[in-house]
C-alpha cells in the first residue's frame, strides 16, 4: 500500500474511533457508562471497537473507556460464571427490566471476541477465562442448560428462549459459533 494511501487510512480509523469516543463520553455516566439508554443488539462490539483502537493506536483514552465499557456490560451480562446475554425479547433500556430471552449467538460471539481483545491490549490473562465462559454458552452453560451449538456438525441454533431453542441454524448464528471456537481456539494455543 502506498504510503499516502495509509497515511489516509491512519487519519479515516482515527477519525471513526474518536466519534466512538465522543458519543460514549456525551451519553456515559458513572451508573450508566454507555453510548445510549439502552443495552439492544451486537452490545460487544461498541466496547470492543475502543479497545481495538488502543491497540492499534495506543492512545489511553480509548483503552479507558473500551474496558470502562467491558466492566459495565459484563456487570450485567457476565456477573457470575455465566454469560447471559440481553435477550431481544425487548431490550435492556437504563432502570427498566432486563430481558433474558431470546438469547442470540452474536452474542455470545461479540463477547468471546471483546474479552480475547482486552487480553491483548493488557496482557491479563482473566480476560481468556471470561471469554472462555462466554464461549461455553453455547455448550450449555447458559440460562437453560441447553446447547444451543453441536460440536460435531458446527451448526448453531438461532437463539436461546424460555426452557427450548430456536431450532432454525442460521448462517449468522453458524457463523457466530465458528468465529467463537476460533477465536478460544487461537487463545488456547498462544
Amino acid at each position: 500500500m502506498q504510503a499516502p494511501l495509509r497515511g489516509r487510512l491512519k487519519d479515516v480509523f482515527i477519525r471513526v474511533a474518536s466519534s466512538m469516543l465522543a458519543l460514549h463520553r456525551a451519553n456515559s455516566t458513572s451508573d450508566w457508562p454507555w453510548w445510549s439508554d439502552s443495552l439492544t443488539w451486537g452490545n460487544a462490539r461498541l466496547p470492543e471497537s475502543l479497545v481495538r483502537s488502543a491497540i492499534a493506536t495506543g492512545d489511553k483514552k480509548f483503552e479507558k473507556a473500551g474496558l470502562t465499557a467491558l466492566e459495565f456490560l459484563a456487570s450485567v451480562t457476565q456477573a457470575d460464571d455465566m454469560f447471559v446475554p440481553i435477550g431481544n425479547d425487548g431490550w435492556y433500556r437504563r432502570n427498566g427490566k432486563r430481558p433474558l430471552y431470546d438469547q442470540q449467538p452474536i452474542e455470545a460471539c461479540g463477547m468471546v471476541d471483546l474479552w480475547h481483545a482486552a487480553s491483548k491490549l493488557t496482557g491479563n490473562a482473566t480476560y481468556i477465562d471470561r471469554a472462555r465462559t462466554a464461549y461455553q454458552w453455547f455448550h450449555g452453560n447458559n440460562t437453560e442448560k441447553l446447547p444451543v451449538a453441536n460440536a460435531e456438525t458446527g451448526g448453531c441454533c438461532d437463539g436461546l428462549l424460555r426452557g427450548e431453542l430456536n431450532k432454525n441454524q442460521g448462517a449468522e448464528s453458524t457463523l457466530s459459533y465458528v468465529h467463537a471456537t476460533l477465536v478460544i481456539s487461537a487463545a488456547a494455543n498462544s
